[in-house]
């Protein structure tokens, strides 16, 4: 039976985060498929969606643990005194943080709100999705590399271009526009002789002294840097060192750009 509901907010966000039952779903996507706009609109949260469960696999589908089930939470801690109750909580969130995402990295703070580990986070997390893709890698090709930087410089509002790798054994195989916080952000996407990628996720500056470091998950190993006209962090399976060579590469032709 067919639910007569008006389509809302919720019931979209519900969608693409898979929480919908199977017959609001049908809905759902009988809307979408009326209103091709909206679905465009959400593609992109859905790539989100599963950029952070492909890089966060082994934990995001684990329980709670029953420690902090929230009714256990708040019979504990009630009647302690408020300013204990904020320290204790911030520290553990800090530490779950901390460790459950394995950073290794120079200068990247376990603060969920700090910038670079921001940038960093959505470079590898739509690196591990992207990179992997052989049909649809990219949405625009580098045959329409003028289109595609065009397109990416209005969307982030800085003049950017697609740095030529070439010297380091890397072409352009294109990019896409992705969310980024409340703003946008650019993927561009080079593929050496061997079928080795790395891409570069490159945003609108932050507000901090500039600042260039590396960071590693796993595999995966990036150069990030963020200053007051943009930031971006390069991402790839390569040597450090090799990792580093291009990356600046590409920074000064970004820098020379603006």
């Amino acid at each position: 039976m067919t639910d007569n509901r008006p389509i809302t907010e919720a019931d979209l966000q519900a969608y693409v985060d898979g929480q919908l039952d199977p017959e609001r779903r049908a809905d759902l996507e009988a809307y979408l498929a009326a209103h091709p706009e909206t679905a465009a609109d959400l593609a992109p949260l859905s790539a989100q969606n599963e950029a952070i469960r492909a890089l966060f696999s082994g934990i995001v589908d684990e329980p709670v643990p029953a420690r902090l089930d929230p009714h256990r939470v708040a019979d504990e801690l009630r009647g302690r005194r408020r300013r204990w109750l904020v320290t204790a909580a911030a520290a553990c969130v800090v530490f779950a943080a901390g460790a459950g995402l394995g950073w290794y990295g120079n200068t990247i703070s376990s603060r969920p709100g700090d910038p670079a580990r921001a940038l960093v986070v959505a470079a590898l997390s739509a690196h591990s999705v992207f990179a992997a893709e052989s049909r649809h890698a990219v949405e625009v090709a580098a045959d329409e590399e003028s289109h595609l930087v065009t397109w990416l410089s209005n969307r982030i509002g800085e003049p950017l271009v697609a740095p030529d790798l070439s010297a380091h054994g890397f072409t352009l195989v294109g990019g896409r526009l992705l969310p980024f916080q409340d703003s946008r952000a650019a993927q561009l996407m080079y593929e050496d002789a061997t079928g080795g990628r790395l891409t570069l996720f490159i945003t609108a500056g932050s507000k901090i002294p500039p600042e260039v470091d590396f960071a590693s998950l796993g595999n995966l190993r990036t150069y990030y840097w963020m200053s007051d006209a943009i930031s971006c962090a390069m991402v790839g399976e390569f040597d450090r060192e090799e990792l580093k060579d291009v990356a600046t590469s590409a920074w000064r032709q970004l820098i020379a750009s603006l």
